[in-house]
């Protein structure tokens, strides 16, 4: 089916090489063909889903403008006319149409872009992240390292696709892998939280997370209506994309221990978009390791998001020194993952940074953490 969408980007005489299609859909059955699809043709996907209100429209239209997009793919001829009467002369095709025939392709430069992660934000003017396919080799076989060896396992995703997270996690790491992987839409867990708890437990799946919110919503839900779910096989809940609060993951842990529940399960993690996402992550034989700064003994402890899969610095952000082990500071990183820069968009002040005294490029995050101990990233 990837094939097939990546013959009618072909089709198009107006589409060459590294024009930016823009998918303008869910993160339904059509979304994983039309986003290999984009590859296999060589064009640039550009994820965004655009169903909402009159500010989500306006964004989506300032993401079409700064993508300089030559087509939209949707999902269904009816998304496709409206697409056509919002956006005159605008290139619209609709991914349930296309050829039978298929086209031959031949493997992409590590170096070429193969997406633009546009943020979820909705304020200020967006800012397109080039990923190439380097960077997306790189941080599948980084996430694989952590996850370890899941030949044979389960994964279940309802995180969005057209978000970095649910991307890589939920779609790309399965394929990465060879895993059987089960997509949920995110609405259904935004409705009905309990839903993904329920396939968790009835199709027995190894490999599933989310952000730090989702575990504090789940440990909420009444025990009466859960007791019944089996989380025996739940391996790796891997959870980032915010803040982890230590006190979640204890409920979380808490509350589903009758059900077989794990806490050496828990995988935190770090990353962002201008890393690809994945920058470090954490598993234990038993619980998630804590840490807190060496400056302040009473500060709350952190949750340790383990040993970083790139070069990663801990750094004073007014002398940009790089701090030692213990102390908090700004977090840069540098490696293979690291997306080359913005689209269209000149920022060396936050992709080409230096520290003081050293050689070498260095991405700023403008997050904060500190270096624990075996170099691990609280």
């Amino acid at each position: 089916m990837a094939e097939r969408r990546a013959s009618r980007l072909h089709s198009c005489n107006t589409l060459d090489r590294g024009d930016r299609v823009l998918l303008a859909m869910d993160s339904g059955l059509a979304f994983a063909p039309s986003f290999f699809g984009c590859l296999i043709a060589r064009r640039i996907a550009v994820p965004f889903w655009a169903a909402g209100g009159g500010r989500v429209q306006e964004r989506f239209a300032r993401v079409l403008d700064d993508a300089a997009a030559s087509a939209v793919l949707v999902d269904g001829a009816g998304d496709a006319e409206a697409m056509r009467q919002t956006f005159p002369g605008l290139l619209v095709i609709d991914a349930c149409s296309v050829p039978t025939a298929v086209v031959g392709w031949d493997s992409p430069n590590p170096d070429d872009v193969a997406l633009l992660q546009y943020t979820s934000g909705t304020t200020g003017e967006p800012k397109g992240i080039c990923i190439t396919h380097g960077n997306l080799a790189a941080n599948q076989a980084a996430l694989e390292l952590a996850v370890g060896d899941a030949h044979g396992q389960r994964i279940l995703s309802w995180l969005p696709l057209n978000h970095n997270m649910g991307l890589m996690a939920g779609l790309l790491q399965p394929i990465w892998q060879g895993l059987e992987s089960i997509l949920m839409r995110p609405v259904h867990f935004s409705q009905n939280p309990l839903s993904w708890l329920e396939m968790m437990g009835r199709e027995e799946i190894d490999i599933s997370g989310g952000p730090n919110s989702a575990f504090e919503i789940c440990s909420n839900i009444p025990r009466e209506t859960t007791r019944d779910l089996d989380f025996s096989h739940w391996r790796v809940a891997f959870v980032g994309s915010e803040a982890i609060s230590p006190a979640t993951l204890h409920r979380f842990s808490t509350r589903y221990a009758e059900n077989g529940f794990n806490p050496a399960a828990w995988m935190p993690m770090y990353g962002l978009a201008e890393a690809t996402v994945y920058v470090s992550g954490s598993r234990s034989s038993t619980q998630p390791r804590m840490a807190r700064p060496d400056v302040s003994p009473v500060a709350a402890p952190q949750v340790s998001v383990g040993q970083p899969a790139v070069n990663l610095a801990i750094v004073d952000p007014a002398g940009l020194e790089r701090l030692d082990q213990g102390l908090e500071g700004e977090i840069w990183v540098s490696g293979p993952t690291v997306s080359p820069g913005y689209w269209r968009r000149e920022a060396p002040e936050t992709f080409a940074a230096t520290l003081q005294g050293e050689s070498g490029r260095w991405l700023r995050t403008r997050g904060s953490g500190l270096s624990a101990r075996q170099s691990s990233l609280c």
